[in-house]
């Protein structure tokens, strides 16, 4: 995974223009660590790829220091990045697998209150359903990525759905007030 980070936070500094002392001001750790981190010589911490990430303003470095997904799923392929099409396409794939997995299992979580005590049969469905959920976020998180490569505003949509949510009654509170806290530099 080393080699990966790296690589990922070369390109996202290359493409933004940012230099390792920049790096080395916002996380507080020597360049020469920062070196380390880049040609995978040294793993980096989570905390730390969060705020490089939030300085970045990177989506892949947040998926990645969030572990929602797996590399080779998202990123290997170039591919991905420049057909946004067929990632959206994919996407809608996936999130239909995942509705009809719901609609299997719902029959056998309805009265469910605790899944060690449910039958063999109801398991497995549960475990379908949770499966072709990771599935579906995954691909959703690549569809973040995608859109965000091609200039969407990620945070400009969490900010609106969170409001959203907020005015629906779903949420009580900003929940994503620190999960990238705001980093400046000196």
């Amino acid at each position: 995974m080393k080699n990966y980070e790296g690589k990922i936070l070369k390109e996202e500094m290359s493409k933004k223009g940012i230099t390792q002392k920049a790096l080395e001001r916002v996380v507080g750790v020597d360049r020469t660590i920062i070196s380390r981190y880049i040609n995978g010589h040294l793993d980096i911490p989570r905390d730390v790829l969060n705020l490089i990430a939030n300085y970045l303003n990177s989506q892949r470095l947040k998926i990645i220091a969030n572990g929602t997904t797996v590399p080779t799923y998202l990123f290997d392929s170039d591919a991905v990045i420049q057909k946004p099409c067929n990632t959206l396409m994919k996407a809608r794939e996936k999130h239909k697998e995942a509705i009809k997995a719901i609609d299997e299992a719902l029959p056998h979580i309805v009265n469910l209150t605790n899944f060690k005590d449910c039958p063999k049969e109801a398991k497995e469905k549960i475990d379908q359903m949770m499966d072709k959920e990771f599935d579906s976020n995954q691909v959703s998180d690549t569809v973040d990525v995608v859109m965000g490569e091609i200039g969407y505003d990620i945070e400009a949509r969490n900010q609106r759905r969170e409001r959203h949510y907020q005015a629906k009654g779903f949420i009580a509170c900003n929940i994503r007030k620190d999960t990238y806290p705001k980093v400046s530099v000196m």
